[in-house]
């Protein structure tokens, strides 16, 4: 058996979620398992991170002007580490990972991203597995230095409760929900979610009825300004406020709108069509592959043609006709995203440094 297994993430407003949800989805596996494992994140990112659901009992926080081997210091029976800080603001991502994996003899996975923000590494820095968990990634880049690469859809790395509720399904038994749900993550800096819900309200009061997630890092006065609205169409709109895990509000809705990120998978997983937005052009080429697969709807809303397309669209899932019309389940989706990415990955993990 392994010693302890340090799952090594960032999280902040700029950086958002997802990495924290994937380090927390990886942890339940490690718990199912029996494998010692602690989460780690520079010190001004743990009351975040303890805020969206890490344990605070097996965070580790370190000092990065000391760097890395600060944390690895801290776990003296640390065999294994599993990164994942492939992101716009981890200037040094390569370097970074050198130092994890030079520290000590170390088994390393790195959670990787796609361009423009991704591993490569050298002869020098080359981890056990790179996992890449987007659609036809392999088609996209070069391949990483490392000694396994884990590329695709099926690596797609989601909470544990997405498979308890697909457990619950089968392709015959999806049903549209009777709402919408929109959701643009824990921070919104870009303020996409006043942006979707003025398009909503731009003619008249929609028809359907709307259930709001309001992100766990908004501003206050972000919050207090959509509380505002909210409360002038109580009928309609509803929010819901600090949700750590939104796989039951997707289940039980028809249609998903939101900001692209984890969600892409999350809504797929469960078979929820699903009209997202991505405001830059990072990740485009990939975003539409998984436009062009049928996975879900995306649209860069810098592009007028694509910001007006996209505002048609959610004007008319405002109408019954129109909501009716789009709030069909995904089952290619279904069939793609089964919610067991980070159990196979792990699989090979363990399989290839442990046994």
């Amino acid at each position: 058996m392994p010693g302890t297994v340090a799952i090594r993430f960032d999280v902040s407003s700029s950086v958002g979620s997802g990495h924290l949800r994937r380090a927390i989805a990886l942890g339940d596996e490690f718990a199912k398992r029996q494998i010692s494992h602690q989460f780690v994140t520079p010190s001004e990112s743990c009351a975040t991170a303890v805020a969206l659901g890490v344990p605070q009992n097996q965070l580790i926080g370190f000092n990065t002007k000391i760097g890395e081997n600060d944390w690895i210091q801290q776990i003296p029976e640390l065999t294994h580490v599993i990164t994942d800080f492939c992101h716009h603001e981890h200037f040094n991502l390569c370097s970074t990972i050198g130092e994890i994996l030079h520290s000590k003899q170390l088994n390393v996975a790195v959670i990787d991203s796609m361009p423009p923000n991704h591993f490569h590494g050298d002869k020098n820095t080359i981890p056990s597995i790179v996992v890449t968990p987007y659609l036809d990634a392999d088609k996209l880049r070069q391949t990483p230095h490392c000694r396994n690469w884990l590329v695709g859809v099926q690596y797609a790395i989601l909470d544990s409760s997405y498979l308890t509720v697909r457990q619950t399904l089968d392709r015959n038994s999806l049903i549209a929900g009777d709402h919408i749900l929109v959701c643009c993550g824990g921070s919104d800096r870009s303020q996409m979610s006043e942006y979707i819900l003025s398009i909503f309200l731009k003619n008249k009061v929609p028809e359907v009825k709307l259930k709001f997630v309001v992100g766990n890092m908004f501003e206050e006065n972000r919050v207090k300004s959509i509380k505002r609205i909210a409360d002038q169409y109580q009928d309609k709109i509803s929010l819901v406020f600090n949700q750590n895990n939104i796989a039951d509000l997707i289940h039980r809705c028809g249609v998903l709108i939101g900001l692209v990120g984890l969600i892409r998978y999350e809504s797929a997983c469960l078979g929820k069509p699903s009209y997202l937005i991505q405001n830059h052009r990072n990740f485009e080429q990939y975003l539409r592959n998984f436009h062009s697969s049928g996975l879900g709807n995306i649209f860069f809303v810098q592009d007028q043609f694509e910001r007006n397309e996209f505002e048609s669209i959610v004007e008319a899932l405002g109408t019954v006709d129109g909501f009716a019309e789009k709030s069909k389940p995904n089952l290619g989706a279904f069939n793609q995203v089964d919610g067991r990415g980070g159990h196979r990955f792990l699989n090979v993990f363990l399989d290839s440094t442990f046994d």
